[in-house]
């Protein structure tokens, strides 16, 4: 999935919310997603969902360091077969099995 087409005027308070369909014959399997950061030149793996308190966490791209990109809701398998995950910000995101 490739959001690139709004960069650079996306403002800090947006949210994209991004949804992949899970195939039936991989359903129950573990899936993570990866973020190709241009800046970095590298592949990122983004959070899987935290709650803590009954609320779900935001978390920057990097932990280790400040940055205007934010996991708004980390990754996450709904009920319905699907991988979701929220950002405040667009790009290339692709599924794959973690191993």
């Amino acid at each position: 999935m490739n959001l690139d087409f709004l960069q650079p005027a996306v403002p800090s308070t947006a949210r994209f919310s991004y949804s992949f369909a899970i195939p039936k014959a991989l359903q129950g399997e573990k899936f993570k997603v990866i973020y190709w950061d241009d800046e970095e030149g590298a592949w990122v793996t983004l959070p899987y969902r935290l709650i803590i308190n009954g609320e779900v966490v935001s978390m920057p791209l990097y932990r280790d360091r400040p940055d205007r990109r934010v996991v708004l809701e980390g990754v996450q398998t709904s009920n319905d077969g699907m991988l979701e995950f929220m950002t405040n910000f667009p790009g290339v995101f692709v599924m794959v099995l973690d191993s």
